[in-house]
């Protein structure tokens, strides 16, 4: 009964933050797996606390971290052919949060650390002609998009974006969202916690 009762505690949470998948399975790439999800409008606290919410093969999900050119390449690739194209949000943050310089402190979720508002090779970075920028004012960009353009791009539009980017990674860290997810993401995490108390379904099973 708990775990019934758990799993339908999940799955109301999985719908009110998750949108719907543009695969079947998330696709394989340099050892990890990616999903496209399409939800229109979604903020980047949500699209966090969703992706972390999520597995695949045993692996825990996190908003995807772009590491390299090739990856890069494969995941906007991902994006234009199954997601629909439009700009979904990744894991880069600015850090801390109200950060007025559009340049300054850009940082990776799942503890993977910063990367430079500026193209770089290490770090790697690329950024569209002009960005990061702040385009509506300073501190209104704080949050880093994909496919908006061949590189990164700073957004706070929520207009523009049409859902975000998981990637399924062994070494999945839970750092904790900012601002008002924080409270979900604590009830969700709960609820997994219980989950992990009796043998675990995963999507791969499904």
């Amino acid at each position: 009964m708990k775990r019934a009762i758990v799993q339908n505690v999940l799955g109301v949470f999985a719908a009110a933050v998750v949108g719907s998948s543009a695969w079947a399975a998330p696709v394989p790439f340099g050892g990890h797996y990616y999903d496209v999800i399409r939800d229109p409008g979604i903020t980047w606290a949500d699209a966090r606390v969703a992706a972390l919410s999520s597995f695949y093969l045993g692996n825990e999900g996190h908003l995807v971290t772009i590491t390299s050119a090739a990856e890069h390449a494969a995941v906007n690739g991902m994006i234009v052919t199954n997601g629909g194209g439009g700009e979904m949000w990744a894991g880069g943050f600015q850090n801390p949060a109200g950060e007025t310089s559009p340049g300054a402190g850009w940082t990776w979720v799942n503890g993977e650390g910063p990367f430079p508002g500026v193209n770089s090779v290490a770090p790697y970075a690329v950024w569209n002609g002009g960005e990061p920028n702040d385009a509506y004012g300073a501190g209104s960009e704080q949050f880093l998009g994909l496919n908006l353009g061949p590189g990164f791009n700073d957004e706070g539009n929520l207009d523009l974006i049409t859902g975000y980017v998981i990637e399924y990674d062994p070494d999945t860290r839970r750092d904790v969202p900012e601002g008002g997810s924080l409270m979900l993401f604590g009830v969700a995490l709960a609820a997994l916690r219980l989950v992990r108390l009796r043998p675990r379904r995963d999507s791969s099973n499904a």
